[in-house]
């Protein structure tokens, strides 16, 4: 697939086959795969995007699948059998760049506590469902304006709150896992989220961007509730720690270790986390973008650009990194990277890779 070349897709006119598929971890073998659903999906997508690029959540027991552009979402035991399912609507997404948000799956030491956790922002609503896993009832819902995302909720605990905390179209919000209802807001954003958020301890971070926006960037401190939006010109206040702008990403959720908090894209961004100040710009290595966000392994940070070479970048105030040509030139790499032991496997266009 030629980056270049893509654009909006049209809609298909024949069904599409929704699957979950599990692979042996040691050689890539098919163990078994399980159609979840046949539709013609409602809507197009973007040519760089799939109608399954959400990512699936499981439990030790229990695999999770949602599909957004179907509507559908399913749990699965770990032998492919089906647990229970529960129809949704199709999302209408903005532009008919197609679906992306994610599960989340929290558990607790009381199984009875767990949650599973299903952003819909689309084009015709903006929901958060928070559901039992172990029958797909939902518990609470909440609703915010309309307005597409592409962002998956992260969860934080907040001066021993439990909080689900979402990007969507011009603002932060952050529920109360319990109960669902608001926590605290911040607004007055110009874009919405492609990109998730982060948290540690201390804060939250995020930053965003699309095309004409002034590209944000806030750290948000624990301890607060209630509406933290910025006055007029303001770029701090007793809960926004740091903020400024044209300097958001685009796609990769950013990272944060230690002293410092790291971006990706076209470029390696990292700031100290506590002041805001830019510790290194650098392009990326070869000047190829990174859409897939980063994952953290002790003190190294591994990506996949879209040509598909996996990039390892050392956490620390300088650029040290190491790129590896790992991958087809003839796929594209959009792809989040998955670690499992001494494994690390990437989804590309056209397949499933495994490194060692």
């Amino acid at each position: 697939m030629d980056p270049s070349t893509m654009g909006r897709a049209a809609k298909p006119k024949d069904p599409v086959s929704w699957k979950l598929v599990c692979l042996s971890l040691s050689n890539g073998q098919i163990l078994w795969e399980q159609t979840a659903i046949e539709a013609i999906p409602a809507f197009a997508k973007h040519a760089s995007n799939t109608f399954a690029t959400e990512t699936p959540a499981a439990s030790n027991d229990t695999v999770f699948a949602y599909f957004g552009a179907a509507g559908f979402l399913a749990a699965y035991d770990f032998d492919g059998k089906q647990k229970w399912t529960k129809s949704l609507e199709p999302q209408k997404i903005s532009n008919d760049f197609g679906t992306g948000s994610s599960l989340v799956l929290i558990e607790k030491e009381d199984p009875q506590e767990n949650r599973l956790l299903l952003q819909e922002y689309n084009e015709q609503s903006a929901v958060l469902s928070c559901l039992n896993p172990a029958d797909g009832q939902e518990i609470w819902r909440a609703e915010r304006p309309k307005g597409s995302a592409w962002s998956t909720p992260i969860s934080w605990s907040n001066e021993g709150v439990d909080e689900i905390i979402t990007g969507g179209q011009g603002s932060v919000i952050a529920y109360d896992l319990a109960t669902g209802k608001e926590r605290w807001k911040l607004g007055g954003l110009d874009t919405s989220f492609s990109c998730s958020l982060v948290a540690d301890e201390s804060a939250v971070y995020f930053g965003t961007a699309s095309p004409g926006s002034r590209a944000p960037i806030y750290a948000i401190a624990k301890g607060h509730t209630g509406d933290l939006t910025l006055a007029k010109d303001a770029t701090t206040s007793q809960a926004v720690l740091w903020s400024g702008f044209k300097s958001g990403a685009g796609m990769p959720s950013p990272v944060v270790v230690g002293d410092y908090l790291y971006f990706f894209g076209n470029t390696a961004t990292c700031y100290e986390k506590k002041t805001g100040k830019e510790v290194y710009r650098k392009r990326m290595p070869g000047g190829t973008l990174v859409a897939g966000c980063p994952v953290v392994v002790g003190d190294k940070i591994y990506m996949f650009n879209e040509a598909g070479n996996m990039i390892i970048v050392k956490t620390g105030p300088e650029f040290e990194f190491v790129e590896l040509a790992t991958g087809s030139k003839d796929e594209v790499y959009w792809s989040t990277p998955a670690v499992s032991s001494n494994s690390i496997l990437i989804r590309s266009s056209d397949a499933v890779y495994c490194y060692r």
